[in-house]
């Protein structure tokens, strides 16, 4: 049978989730990237929603900065 390991101390931080720097596309799970040191980000995209309480304002910022 398999036991379940109960983690304490650091390892259980809730801040630790995978991150992916945006310079060098590397995963860490610090907050700067060990090779380039900037700031790593968060690679999953939002939670989709059909109630987008906040879809119009993100179409408006777009369209004011010409990407839409």
């Amino acid at each position: 049978m398999f036991r379940v390991m109960r983690v304490k101390g650091p390892l259980r931080d809730h801040n630790m989730k995978m991150k992916i720097c945006p310079k060098c596309n590397k995963y860490t799970l610090k907050d700067l990237c060990p090779l380039c040191n900037s700031p790593a980000v968060n690679p999953h995209p939002p939670k989709f929603s059909p109630e987008d309480k906040y879809g119009k304002y993100r179409r408006l910022i777009k369209k004011e900065s010409g990407v839409l």
